[in-house]
């Protein structure tokens, strides 16, 4: 899982992108989807298919890739994550959670903690 993260000017709100590889989604043939979820919240679901050569077609295009974007977070009155000395280091708990069609088996997932920030060079 990727998340890359973009902070407004304000430092207020953030756009999260969240992006999966294809090694980390368990291989269900058929419809499968993804749930993200942002400190326990479910944000978004992203639905696709899982092909028997273990390529992925997203719903939303129909193209085959081993890298599928999930789509984009608005956090609002975000905390950020500052250094040590400065503030308090606050993280976000971002999790994927996998699942196939037929959701006899239990979901699969993957967990990042990320701090907001952002750097400057003056």
């Amino acid at each position: 899982m990727v998340v890359n993260q973009k902070l407004s000017e304000d430092l207020k709100s953030a756009t999260l992108s969240v992006s999966a590889q294809i090694n980390q989604i368990p291989h269900y043939i058929g419809q499968a989807y993804a749930e993200v979820h942002v400190n326990g919240e479910m944000k978004l679901i992203k639905y696709f298919e899982v092909k028997p050569d273990a390529q992925i077609s997203a719903s939303t295009d129909g193209g085959t890739s081993p890298m599928i974007s999930l789509g984009e977070i608005q956090l609002q009155n975000v905390h950020l994550w500052w250094p040590r000395g400065f503030g308090e280091q606050n993280l976000y708990k971002v999790e994927v959670k996998y699942y196939g069609a037929d959701q006899t088996a239990e979901p699969q997932s993957n967990v990042r903690f990320i701090g907001l920030r952002k750097a400057e060079l003056v």
